[in-house]
């Protein structure tokens, strides 16, 4: 089927008339978003430090341990907690400073907030610009591992695509809460990146694996927890009081909301030399 065909099926026509206006509308701002992420110093130099960490870490599993490394040991209990936990926070927290805080503060969100429309849907834009991105930082350096992995290894370059799979929706899912709530950072502190790397270091990462109640106020929590049921290899496969991966991705979505509620009300509000 063609394209010509597809757009004179009536549903698919109206679909389009109605969302067209908008997509037009919106489209540069979240152009704008995607290139000030994806093309920032700091994501390409964040990038580079996961694919490092992934070779180096692989390296020396396998020079300690020869031949007896497999794919599934070493993302899950190596990949895994050193670059996933670390730099999921990590990778929300540039992109929330460099699409709000950095913006406002250099003066280039002045000529974005004259255009006519509203604050809150150009934050929004942003939100969902630094959810995409910020997953493609993450996943891209993994998806090069896997076939180089695979390559090295022999092994049939798609015998391991339930872990690609999980790793996404688990990458996904978190940095939609992280970003949320670096948002909200990124527009109450003149030091965002620095607030930003306490809280995650000492609040989520320390509080998010506890055995008490505390743990239900970390997104490093619901993180595992998803981890559990769509990684279910090596250590995530024995999480002990995780909550159910869909349930998780439910709270997920709800500190997401809330978190862009405050931020939208606070944006409103913010002084932007236009």
């Amino acid at each position: 089927m063609n394209r010509e065909t597809l757009m004179n099926i009536p549903v698919v026509k109206k679909m389009c008339d109605f969302v067209m206006p908008y997509w037009s509308k919106f489209e540069p701002y979240l152009k704008i978003s995607l290139r000030e992420v994806l093309f920032n110093r700091r994501t390409i130099l964040m990038e580079f430090l996961i694919f490092l960490i992934l070779i180096m870490t692989f390296g020396l599993v396998n020079a300690f341990d020869p031949g007896s490394l497999d794919y599934d040991y070493y993302v899950t209990n190596v990949a895994w907690n050193i670059i996933m936990l670390l730099f999921l926070g990590v990778s929300s927290i540039i992109s929330a400073v460099t699409l709000v805080y950095d913006q406002i503060d250099e003066g280039k969100m002045g000529f974005q907030v004259m255009k006519p429309i509203k604050r809150r849907w150009i934050l929004v834009l942003k939100y969902f610009s630094s959810v995409i991105s910020g997953t493609v930082v993450i996943f891209i350096p993994m998806v090069i591992f896997y076939f180089i992995y695979n390559y090295q290894d022999g092994t049939e370059m798609l015998s391991h695509l339930d872990i690609l799979w999980g790793l996404l929706v688990v990458s996904f899912f978190s940095i939609m809460g992280y970003t949320a709530m670096f948002f909200v950072i990124s527009l109450v502190t003149k030091h965002p990146l620095l607030i930003g790397l306490v809280i995650f270091f000492i609040w989520d990462l320390l509080f998010g694996m506890a055995e008490t109640l505390i743990r239900y106020g970390t997104v490093r929590y619901y993180t595992l927890s998803m981890a559990n049921k769509f990684v279910p290899y090596g250590t995530f496969s024995n999480m002990r009081n995780a909550m159910d991966a869909y349930q998780s991705i439910g709270v997920l979505i709800v500190i997401s909301v809330v978190f862009m509620i405050i931020a939208s009300y606070l944006f409103e509000r913010t002084e932007i030399i236009e």
